[in-house]
């Protein structure tokens, strides 16, 4: 473990094949510290993070490739040092995979990521971390905040995906679904997406969030969204509307 602590310097983002490293600067870690199952042996290391950009739309099977700078051994490999978290906070399921020459670790899905959701991949060294936020790709009808005040159709049977950003969370504010035909779309996820880590607010972040609703019935209805927080000035920043047809 130690050995993987030490030569943990780089962390290749790639398909099976494909070569492209990414570096980064320091940055934080936003939900670690609230994992109750991962043991953090030195809690500096929260302040010390290489955070990578938000990279969209991966594989539902995707495998992460980590380089190393010097080879290691099997036994130094551990999903204690090396994990996946999933948008509950709650750790997947991985292989971890040492190449035979010791110096790449494939991170490969045990069951497949879940598709229009987030996670973040987390390496933990003995002073410092790596961490990376990705969503996996969907077939699914996509809309965002362009689509305010607007209408879309939507087959029986489809699911909507609706991404809107949530600038404000620092300042208590977050999205409040206020309205909806529930006979005809079901609510089946709400989820925030990390978009970046934020050095200078450790431990902070950007965040989208995201609802899934399944076309269930024929019909119309309206998707309403106010921006608002509840605890200090109450107050509405912003809204959205959403027609919605399901044929």
């Amino acid at each position: 473990m130690n050995r993987l602590k030490k030569y943990l310097i780089s962390f290749a983002i790639c398909a099976i094949g494909t070569s492209s490293l990414i570096g980064g600067n320091a940055a934080c870690a936003a939900s670690l510290p609230t994992v109750p199952s991962i043991n953090i042996e030195n809690q500096s290391i929260l302040n010390n993070w290489i955070s990578m950009p938000l990279r969209e739309n991966v594989s539902k099977d995707k495998v992460w490739n980590i380089n190393l700078k010097n080879s290691i051994q099997k036994t130094d490999v551990s999903d204690s040092s090396i994990f996946v978290l999933d948008d509950n906070q709650k750790k997947v399921s991985t292989t971890l995979t040492l190449s035979a020459d010791g110096k790449q670790i494939k991170v490969t899905p045990t069951n497949s990521y879940a598709p229009g959701h987030s996670y973040v991949l987390y390496i933990i060294g003995s002073a410092n971390g790596t961490c990376m936020p990705f969503t996996i790709n969907s077939d699914f009808v996509q809309v965002d905040q362009n689509s305010n005040n607007q209408s879309i159709t939507l087959a029986k049977g489809s699911t909507l995906q609706l991404t809107l950003p949530n600038v404000g969370a620092d300042g208590g504010y977050s999205w409040d679904l206020q309205s909806f035909d529930n006979s005809l779309l079901e609510s089946i996820s709400n989820f925030n997406i990390i978009t970046a880590f934020n050095p200078s607010h450790c431990p902070s972040t950007s965040l989208n969030t995201r609802w899934l609703f399944k076309a269930n019935n024929v019909g119309a209805t309206t998707i309403e969204l106010q921006y608002k927080r509840s605890l200090g000035e109450i107050s509405t920043i912003n809204t959205f509307k959403l027609n919605v047809n399901v044929k």
